[in-house]
């Protein structure tokens, strides 16, 4: 099985810019165009440019991942898919740090230059959104393996290797500037997409853990139970799967009536499961073993619908 994740991110490590994503669009062309499917970027309200490859309106299933890659964060965006709590605290210490900040350097500048109520809370917000986008958008971040090349990797290694050509694939856009590129495609396609299951993977590669978030209409559908039966348990990967009810998952299957998403996670006691890493320098680590089983799980799949 051709190691997918490591040939992409020691070839395009970084997808942000225009220039690095039509780049990548190109790759993933010539990289696919042997496998007999159809493959075209959609772009969406000049913005978004989602690879899609397949017969989306034919397919049974569609397989997803975004390719684009975040900014470089002053604090890894740690995911945990199964405590709110921790999440919703975890947001409001970012949160928190930078209204601190903000205020701390307002009124250092009041005590050298003297400003009335209004400028001073205009300095304020001036401070706060620079600080912001500096720690969450400035900058590239020049280590992204888990986020997302895990996922892009294995929707290249379904490709590959699935023989079941009843589904398709879709690499989405901007995924990290708020989920906009699977937003305008389920908008755009919304009468193709009400009953298909889509089966999104982020940050798959890190962890022993492959947690499941699925949304009800995807639990009812008829392909649920066979998910169940061939993304199961072995001796070095643990599934666990669940429902939206005391998950949070924010990633691109949202966009979906009937999707779910998979994640690779560690687990604490305390914590429970979580991603650690991701938005930062230290996203170095992902292995090829969670592609594999992954691939090899949904190809079981994608034989028996």
């Amino acid at each position: 099985m051709t190691n997918w994740l490591k040939i992409i991110n020691d070839a395009y490590p970084i997808r942000r810019t225009k220039k690095q994503k039509e780049n990548f669009i190109q790759y993933t062309k010539d990289q696919l165009k042997k496998y007999n499917l159809q493959i075209k970027a959609d772009t969406l309200k000049n913005k978004h440019t989602n690879i899609i490859i397949g017969d989306v309106e034919k397919a049974k299933v569609i397989f997803t991942a975004h390719y684009d890659t975040p900014a470089s964060s002053v604090f890894p965006n740690i995911m945990f898919p199964r405590n709110k709590i921790i999440s919703y605290l975890y947001l409001f210490l970012y949160a928190f740090i930078i209204v601190v900040l903000s205020f701390a350097l307002s009124f250092l500048i009041n005590n050298f230059i003297y400003l009335d109520e209004t400028k001073l809370i205009i300095v304020y917000m001036i401070i706060y959104l620079t600080l912001f986008y500096l720690f969450t958008r400035c900058f590239n971040n020049i280590n992204n393996i888990n986020d997302n090349t895990s996922g892009v990797a294995t929707v290249f290694s379904l490709v590959e290797n699935n023989k079941n050509k009843d589904v398709a694939y879709i690499l989405f856009d901007n995924e990290e500037k708020g989920k906009l590129g699977s937003k305008e495609y389920s908008k755009k396609y919304s009468s193709i997409l009400q009953n298909k299951l889509v089966v999104n993977f982020d940050c798959v590669g890190n962890g022993e853990y492959i947690v499941v978030v699925s949304k009800d209409k995807a639990i009812q559908h008829q392909y649920y139970n066979i998910i169940q039966n061939t993304l199961h348990d072995n001796d070095k990967f643990k599934v666990k799967m669940y429902g939206m009810k005391g998950s949070s998952s924010n990633t691109d299957f949202l966009n979906f009536e009937c999707s779910l998403s998979i994640m690779a996670c560690k687990k604490t006691k305390i914590i429970g499961y979580y991603t650690p890493n991701i938005h930062t320098s230290l996203d170095t680590v992902a292995s090829k073993d969670n592609i594999e089983f992954l691939t090899l799980s949904f190809i079981d799949f994608c034989e028996t619908i």
